[in-house]
């Protein structure tokens, strides 16, 4: 469905699919998404937390594929050295400066559309909840999931951890 097609929810169902114990997450996400919601803008501001660590992000905020997909490239990457993998030969200094880089424009992309992904997101799935939804519903729909985020911390911390013991 096209995201143009789908109205903009209310402040109230938005508020409760953020899902925050002291609302400032929900006022934070509003303040970013006003531009969506009334077409003015396609910017969202930046998101730290997105740049930071984005694989979690996405599972703390119930992006499960993305964030899965971004940990299977961390894992993937802990064990691979990509210098071999691509047959690839040079002064390790320039792969070193071109891997960061290369990090760091991901980082900057990722803070930068996250709150609009986590906005798309808000939007599918309260329209799939109807128009008779109310806040009880779409809050457990959405909202966070700290503790699924814990699990892939452990996980990822652990699967990382074996290759020392392989």
């Amino acid at each position: 469905m096209n995201q143009a097609s789908i109205p903009a929810p209310s402040d109230t169902l938005l508020k409760a699919f953020v899902g925050s114990n002291d609302g400032d997450e929900e006022d934070y996400y509003l303040k970013c998404w006003e531009g969506l919601r009334t077409g003015k803008s396609f910017y969202a501001g930046f998101n730290f937390w997105a740049a930071f660590a984005p694989e979690y992000w996405c599972i703390y905020r119930q992006l499960y594929g993305l964030g899965f997909a971004l940990l299977g490239l961390i894992i993937t990457s802990s064990y691979t050295n990509f210098g071999d993998f691509y047959g690839l030969s040079g002064d390790a200094g320039e792969w070193t400066a071109t891997l960061v880089l290369s990090n760091l424009a991901f980082r900057l992309a990722c803070a930068f559309g996250a709150n609009i992904l986590l906005y798309q997101k808000a939007c599918r799935v309260i329209h799939s909840l109807g128009e008779d939804t109310n806040a009880e519903r779409v809050s457990e729909a959405g909202g966070a999931r700290p503790k699924v985020m814990g699990a892939a911390i452990v996980i990822t911390a652990a699967l990382i951890a074996l290759k020392w013991f392989l």
